[in-house]
């Protein structure tokens, strides 16, 4: 009996260890004031990965994304990995490197997207996702 008592407090003791996320807030800004159904258009958002990891929803409807382009990022990127800075954070060693990186993600908004009174945005990847933003969407002319 004593050591069952001995084994329960030695495994009522152990330290537990909780993990916290590390995942980046996306910044998003959407240039155009009105989507349209149907168009193909154009928003910044910084992180951003690559296609195959990123998904954008309008209502937790999945847009198609068609690009991602960090051309203007190389310099960026390449100081970040020496300086040892992550990709969520504002890295100081890198600001003239950073100053002109810029994350241009394309989608194309579905034909058949529900007419509603709101439209939220939403984009996740594998370093995080943002909070919804809202859009006007507009059906095509």
């Amino acid at each position: 009996m004593l050591t069952l008592l001995t084994l329960l407090g030695l495994f009522a003791c152990q330290e537990s260890t909780t993990s916290i996320d590390a995942r980046c807030e996306i910044t998003t800004e959407v240039p155009g004031e009105t989507w349209n159904v149907g168009n193909t258009e154009t928003l910044q958002a910084f992180p951003m990965t690559d296609r195959i990891d990123t998904l954008v929803t309008i209502n937790d409807i999945p847009l198609s994304v068609l690009d991602i382009d960090k051309s203007s990022c190389a310099e960026c990127e390449e100081c970040k990995n020496t300086a040892g800075c992550t990709d969520c954070n504002y890295c100081p060693e890198c600001t003239n490197e950073c100053d002109e990186c810029i994350h241009v993600l394309t989608v194309e908004v579905p034909t058949d997207l529900p007419i509603r009174d709101e439209y939220w945005l939403s984009i996740h990847n594998t370093l995080g996702s943002s909070t919804p933003i809202l859009i006007d969407i507009q059906e095509s002319n």
